[in-house]
């Protein structure tokens, strides 16, 4: 298990655009602008269907429809240090990346995390990938918990009870655990954008569960909520569980990947006319001026 410094992003894309012009957008444009930023260890798009409804054996009173906005997409990005964290709001290329988000989003809630408030696991070293679409992004689930009316979010106990629920699940290959609070919003204010979190929009846990190929997440995640004494959904007032349309991984150790200089189209492109020369890190470099991650 990793300790990591963190920070995650829960966003709702523009009204008008499609979801394929969404995760095109995200992905291409904007995703490849914000793999430039100095100080990312790792940064990771997980695109996002609708709202699991009816899949999940949750309480009454914690399930049902978001109080605000449609979540479409959850951006996850780690960092070396708290001070590399820095470059995320001070950097040339993030004043340009603020100004792009009215192109895609309606809303962006950051939530800066410190090493404390992020437990990353891996039953085994995962294959590094730079997309995962169709069946295996299938395999992966983002769940949204907020807190029971006038608690302070969840304590470190309760969600070190709730990875090992998760650890004991033999299907679960990877868990995300993260503790969000208010306090730890990182407000952007751009503008035409929501950057606000207020009650309506504000969450205090983000779980990120990825299962074995073939498994069911949803079976995954009901079963270790299940195998939780009962004071859990005492303390939960709302769970939201979102399925995984797509994961892009733009940034790995330290640089960007292939599919964050290039964006996908481009690199499905070479694959398909086998332009093996275009994929040595050679040619990246010179290109792009940096070895891909």
């Amino acid at each position: 298990m990793t300790i990591n410094v963190s920070t995650v992003a829960l966003l709702s894309r523009r009204q008008g655009l499609t979801a394929a012009m969404f995760t095109a957008y995200w992905r291409d444009v904007h995703g490849v602008m914000a793999a430039r930023i100095p100080g990312f260890d790792s940064y990771t798009q997980f695109h996002l269907g609708p709202l699991v409804l009816g899949r999940m054996a949750l309480p009454a009173q914690v399930g049902g429809a978001p109080d605000g906005e449609q979540i479409h997409g959850f951006a996850e990005v780690h960092f070396t240090s708290a001070s590399e964290r820095q470059a995320l709001s001070d950097s040339t290329i993030a004043a340009y990346i603020r100004e792009d988000e009215r192109n895609v989003f309606s809303s962006s809630w950051l939530y800066n995390l410190p090493s404390e408030r992020s437990l990353i696991w891996s039953r085994t070293l995962e294959e590094e990938v730079d997309a995962r679409v169709g069946s295996e992004a299938s395999t992966t689930a983002i769940v949204l918990i907020k807190a029971a009316t006038g608690r302070d979010g969840f304590d470190a106990s309760l969600t070190e009870r709730l990875l090992a629920s998760l650890q004991a699940v033999p299907a679960v290959a990877s868990v995300g655990v993260f503790r969000l609070v208010k306090k730890d919003a990182l407000q952007w204010q751009t503008t035409g954008v929501n950057n606000a979190i207020d009650d309506s929009s504000a969450f205090d846990l983000a779980l990120r569960v990825r299962v074995v190929l073939d498994a069911d997440v949803w079976s995954a995640v009901n079963n270790a909520f299940e195998s939780l004494s009962g004071t859990f959904f005492d303390v939960v007032t709302r769970v939201y569980c979102y399925p995984v349309t797509g994961c892009f991984q733009m940034v790995r150790s330290g640089r960007p990947t292939r599919l964050g200089l290039r964006g996908l189209p481009a690199n499905l492109l070479i694959a398909s006319i086998g332009a093996s020369n275009q994929c040595t890190a050679e040619v990246v470099e010179a290109i792009y001026g940096v070895k891909p991650g």
